[in-house]
């Protein structure tokens, strides 16, 4: 009976769906992993294996070796345009320790892992309010600004009322430091007894705000999204603090809680997280120390100039299949061209899958040898949300297809360039300085082929779970 059920658990790992299994005839293409660190190289000669994600900053990556056995390898131009391999989504860093320099303690000191944690660590700080009259929290500042649409997460862990000198509330805020700072700020008062808001305010600059607070354990989990309906350049902040009422007083400048501390009591708060879309915990200590396990690895491109270019590709009939899982973080940005260095004045354009977020879709485009564009939109791809996308070019029709979902195919006519082009992944050739891709590819699937509506389903599941996408 053993001998069986081994058996069938060796037939099903032997026939679990990869994508060497669509160039296992031979097919023209590319398929690269950054999450398989034994593919890439830290300089463009291809001699420096990348460290394990999560023990060292950001590294950049000069070389991918393509995994399709095509040979098709990519290298940065320059050590310049290297994109960072990657698996943070938390921003913060010191997410379990206020008592670091970056985060600014306002009426208030840090005690230090005074009680157990959500995950069995005793990791839980202490902000301990002083005797001063003014807001009593910790607040952490982050570089970046606040783009318009683009919404920003904050979330954290806070115990249960109860613990010993805890306030019966506490209150947690989103902000840009333009001024006026409470034209940026969205902020809770939560009852720790219960876990529900009894007060909140939103920003006039803010285009929508919400929290959801769920139970977990001896703990609220406070989940909070908000995104700007105009842009700040400045500093963003998060902020945790307590409170000593149910309808708190605010600062009419700054909007923060403010009341007269009694030198004893305050709030407990763990796991604190700042992101660009929603996300499970990452504990963060610095940029070179934080928890990589089951956070998918990707390549983050700079919108700048970094790319990865493999050389020409042999193209026999001009049909492709293309998927690719990744994330962007700007409006009308490219995953891949395959073109000639100067595709304006020699339109050889193959497959740039365009992410026209802002125009509230996604496309991708060919050229045939007449020199005649054709496009087919796809559905609309949100600004910092990971995402699948699907170009599938026959001789007649062109779809794009987002989270495995098409809008209908657009007619081709003309015959499709068969010419060996090379592959730009995360920016076009350099003549179009514009549309680099400023976010992450977590995986990219290029075949020189038709592809069967079987393979294409396993495609875009192998791409949605490198990119950890749901379809």
């Amino acid at each position: 009976m053993l001998q069986a059920i081994l058996s069938v658990l060796q037939k099903a790992v032997s026939t679990a769906w990869t994508p060497a299994q669509l160039f296992a005839s031979g097919e023209q293409g590319v398929w690269y992993d950054p999450s398989d660190l034994t593919s890439m190289y830290t300089d463009r000669a291809g001699t420096v294996s990348p460290s394990v994600i999560g023990t060292v900053a950001d590294q950049t990556i000069g070389k991918v070796n393509d995994k399709s056995g095509r040979g098709n390898h990519a290298v940065a131009p320059s050590d310049a345009a290297r994109p960072l391999l990657s698996a943070r989504v938390n921003l913060l860093t010191y997410s379990e320790d206020f008592t670091n320099v970056l985060w600014s303690k306002n009426g208030a000191t840090i005690v230090s892992n005074v009680i157990v944690s959500p995950v069995g660590t005793t990791t839980v700080d202490f902000v301990k309010e002083d005797t001063s009259s003014g807001n009593h929290s910790a607040a952490y500042n982050y570089l970046p600004g606040w783009l318009l649409g683009a919404p920003l997460y904050f979330s954290f862990y806070a115990p249960k009322y109860g613990q010993a000198n805890s306030r019966q509330w506490f209150y947690a805020a989103i902000l840009s430091g333009s001024n006026p700072q409470i034209a940026y700020r969205y902020i809770i008062n939560v009852d720790a007894a219960t876990g529900t808001i009894t007060d909140s305010k939103v920003g006039a600059n803010l285009a929508s705000c919400s929290t959801t607070i769920t139970s977990v354990g001896d703990f609220w989990w406070v989940k909070m999204v908000c995104t700007p309906s105009t842009t700040s350049t400045t500093l963003t902040y998060v902020i945790a603090g307590a409170s000593n009422s149910a309808t708190p007083t605010y600062n009419a400048t700054y909007g923060d809680i403010e009341y007269t501390g009694n030198g004893t009591s305050g709030q407990y708060f763990w796991g604190m997280q700042m992101s660009t879309a929603a996300q499970v915990y990452q504990a963060v200590v610095t940029a070179s120390n934080y928890d990589a396990t089951g956070f998918p690895a990707y390549l983050k491109f700079d919108g700048v100039d970094d790319v990865l270019i493999a050389s020409a590709i042999p193209r026999a009939t001009g049909v492709f299949s293309s998927f690719v899982g990744g994330l962007t973080n700007l409006v009308s940005r490219t995953v891949t061209f395959a073109s000639a260095d100067n595709y304006n004045t020699s339109p050889t354009l193959r497959a740039p899958q365009y992410l026209l977020v802002g125009s509230g879709v996604s496309s991708t485009l060919v050229f045939n040898t007449s020199t005649t564009p054709f496009g087919d939109n796809g559905p609309a791809v949100a600004i910092n949300t990971a995402f699948v996308e699907t170009a599938l070019a026959t001789t007649t029709t062109l779809d794009c297809r987002v989270n495995g979902v098409s809008t209908g195919v657009t007619g081709i006519t003309g015959p499709l360039t068969t010419s060996a082009l090379p592959l730009h992944v995360g920016g076009p050739p350099a003549a179009v300085s514009n549309l680099f891709l400023q976010g992450n590819i977590y995986t990219l699937i290029n075949r020189e082929a038709l592809t069967s509506a079987g393979d294409v389903t396993s495609a875009e599941q192998w791409c949605a779970t490198k990119a950890g996408v749901t379809l």
